[in-house]
């Protein structure tokens, strides 16, 4: 989120024209209401202990919700950031199913949900910042907002760490940005942010 801010203050700095949205979108709409109530363990069950595809689902819709906005804004040229997006229901989920044959199916599954059941716009370039799971946790620990119910499980997070890094080795258009030096030390953020947009000017 915060090298997200920091990419839009860029955008703006540079008069380059662009729509935004961020995801989910927890008090817009009633997908992502029902997901912060599920998040929250108002639903009387662990996210973890939820149906995969029948949470993934809400994600998806509340994405849907927006589609043609996004279509829209891509339409008329403008440059169209988001945070988070269907790669995230890839990233946290797929790595609940047991075998890599389910895995692998879920993958086909959600990419058929969101681009052709949906209509929601493939992404170009998806940016993704390699952290370990201990020094996410310091991040997160470190927000002035409640945590979630994934935020302190420690092995959704290191399970979801696994099959981010794995998509992120196999799809081409995802653009990784390491954000530790070589002893794992976090690297400020202003270095994150130079290093984002290095990557992100070597695009063609």
């Amino acid at each position: 989120e915060t090298q997200f801010k920091l990419f839009i203050k860029r955008l703006k700095k540079l008069r380059v024209p662009f729509k935004t949205f961020d995801f989910p979108q927890y008090k817009k709409t009633l997908a992502g209401r029902a997901l912060r109530m599920a998040l929250n363990g108002e639903l009387d069950a662990d996210p973890a202990d939820f149906p995969i595809k029948g949470l993934s689902i809400y994600y998806s819709i509340d994405r849907g919700m927006v589609a043609n906005k996004i279509r829209e804004a891509i339409e008329a040229g403008y440059l169209v950031a988001l945070n988070r997006y269907g790669t995230s229901n890839k990233g946290c989920n797929a790595w609940k199913y047991k075998t890599v044959e389910k895995q692998e199916a879920y993958l086909k599954w959600i990419d058929r949900i969101e681009y052709k059941e949906f209509g929601i716009p493939k992404e170009d370039y998806v940016v993704f910042f390699n952290i370990s799971v201990e020094n996410a946790i310091a991040l997160i620990n470190k927000r002035k907002r409640p945590k979630d119910k994934v935020e302190m499980d420690i092995n959704y997070l290191t399970k979801s760490l696994e099959m981010y890094r794995k998509l992120a080795r196999r799809n081409s258009n995802w653009i990784t940005i390491e954000c530790e030096d070589n002893k794992g030390k976090l690297l400020s953020i202003e270095e994150i942010h130079r290093k984002t947009m290095l990557a992100i000017n070597g695009l063609k």
